[in-house]
């Protein structure tokens, strides 16, 4: 999770648990928000692989900022399902993606590596726009059961409610399309 339950109702300043259910929710509608505007996940994955074909001693892995590259493994037939590691000197560009072994790999190379954010690790400006998201995904919920009526009249009297959906912030959208990958594959 990028944010924690804590996190959220401290932003809220929720202090009881009676809505803990709710706010679990939210965070999950947050992360599931984030994931479908981005069209892939933030959150920390310690076993993404990525699998090269051909004789490179460069390889570019889909996500930016990478945490870390546990293992650089090769097989000579993809037929053959024996893997040998690789262990000879390697760089590692985690900022931009980039792993470089000092001699080629061939000719079919599988890279295990770690991308994302846990709420230990995630970027500040990410964690306030993620606090947002699920911010109006909680205050959206409990405001849905009032949501068709927009008048009521009592004994003559009337009263008309304003359109209270919650949106997402300019700023929070900015903070995101930082995280946007514009790669495309054919």
């Amino acid at each position: 999770m990028i944010i924690t339950l804590a996190e959220l109702k401290t932003f809220l300043n929720i202090t009881d648990t009676s809505k803990d259910d709710l706010l679990n929710q939210a965070i999950n509608n947050a992360d599931g928000f984030v994931e479908g505007y981005l069209w892939y996940s933030l959150l920390l994955n310690e076993w993404l692989q990525a699998i090269f074909l051909g004789i490179l001693d460069q390889f570019e892995l889909r996500e930016t900022n990478i945490n870390s590259v546990s293992k650089i493994e090769y097989w000579e037939d993809e037929f053959d399902e024996t893997l040998t590691e690789y262990t000879g000197k390697k760089r590692v560009y985690e900022q931009q993606g980039l792993v470089k072994t000092q001699e080629c790999v061939w000719p079919f190379t599988q890279i295990t590596y770690s991308f994302g954010y846990d709420d230990t690790t995630a970027p500040q400006d990410l964690k306030t726009a993620y606090l947002e998201i699920a911010s109006a995904y909680y205050k959206s919920s409990w405001e849905t059961s009032a949501g068709d009526v927009r008048s009521e009249t009592v004994d003559g009297d009337s009263i008309s409610f304003s359109d209270t959906r919650w949106k997402i912030s300019d700023k929070s959208m900015t903070i995101l399309n930082k995280y946007k990958i514009y790669a495309f594959s054919s």
